[in-house]
């Protein structure tokens, strides 16, 4: 072919001695001015802020994006802006090369994916898609509460939702451990026996940006100790005094047990169910150290000299 062909077609028909067929084949030949036309519009997202990697999605999100197939197109050409990496080809390469996913780093911060057609006689005009990264999360809304289990393991679980957000940050009281849900829009909060005062509060965010904060005060009085027994505050019996050092304390409590009379002395360790954890008989008063092997929490010791029985309240930091 000459360099200026610009298309046509080639026919044969078939003669013998009696003539020549009626009919002849012909074969259509694209010419250098039939490039591909222009792919149609590019389907897939258009903001990256909910694609982009977050402190609890460090890889983000795959997007995919995609045309319908063109006309003689013997293959396409994908560029994706600086921050952006095509990942994968699901439908192949070559003719089928309509469909491609891409992730966008922390770096993006907006372009256009192109695309265009390969033809037998070059490259179509290319089709755009322009990438915004400017999505900032809406406030969140009033943050609800629901109590899943009360004293002396109080459990709260709280909600709050942002549109365009993709992950929650929560703080939560001291004295509060967060048990479930953590980085999501609902999380469930584990409290101790003590009062508790303070806020909750939740921040919404994407890949890039931060929304607003929303609060929530809360106040939890303390939990009431078991009702199988009644605490008696030191001091209030002449005859039997009972103190506890150090108190709370973050490893051992050292017990003093002072009385007047020379009746057998018994100490019980309760839990805030009320349930019997220790129990120890001495026939005298006196100093008695013990609870480096307790969990951090409230217990009760009750020590009984005869009539008389003291209550005090203990308290186990980590």
């Amino acid at each position: 072919f000459n360099p200026g062909f610009g298309g046509g077609e080639i026919s044969v028909t078939s003669q013998n001695n009696c003539g020549v067929s009626n009919n002849s084949r012909r074969l259509i030949i694209h010419g250098a001015g039939e490039l591909p036309t222009t792919p149609g519009l590019i389907s897939g997202p258009t903001d990256a802020c909910m694609l982009m990697p977050l402190a609890s999605n460090p890889l983000g999100t795959e997007a995919t994006y995609s045309i319908a197939p063109v006309s003689n197109a013997l293959s396409y050409n994908w560029v994706v802006p600086a921050g952006a990496n095509i990942t994968s080809h699901p439908s192949g390469t070559g003719e089928n090369d309509t469909i491609i996913t891409v992730q966008f780093n922390s770096t993006f911060s907006g372009g256009a994916i192109q695309v265009s057609a390969n033809g037998y006689c070059g490259t179509g005009a290319a089709r755009m898609l322009n990438i915004t990264a400017r999505l900032q999360p809406g406030t969140p809304g009033a943050i609800s509460v629901t109590q899943l289990q009360g004293c002396p393991d109080r459990v709260f679980r709280y909600s709050s939702s942002a549109y365009n957000a993709v992950s929650y940050q929560w703080t939560i009281p001291a004295g509060g451990t967060i048990t479930n849900g953590d980085g999501t829009n609902t999380i469930e909060v584990s409290y101790h026996p003590l009062a508790v005062a303070g806020s909750v509060t939740v921040t919404p965010s994407n890949g890039c940006a931060v929304g607003k904060t929303r609060s929530l005060k809360i106040t939890l009085e303390e939990c009431a100790p078991p009702r199988m027994f009644t605490a008696v505050k030191p001091g209030n019996s002449k005859m039997l005094t009972v103190t506890a050092y150090p108190n709370p304390s973050t490893h051992a409590f050292r017990i003093s047990v002072k009385s007047e009379t020379s009746q057998p002395l018994k100490m019980q360790l309760y839990d805030l169910r009320g349930q019997p954890l220790f129990e120890k008989n001495s026939d005298k008063a006196g100093t008695v150290i013990f609870g480096e092997d307790l969990k951090a929490g409230v217990y009760f010791l009750r020590v009984t000299n005869g009539s008389r029985a003291e209550t005090l309240k203990l308290i186990k930091l980590k």
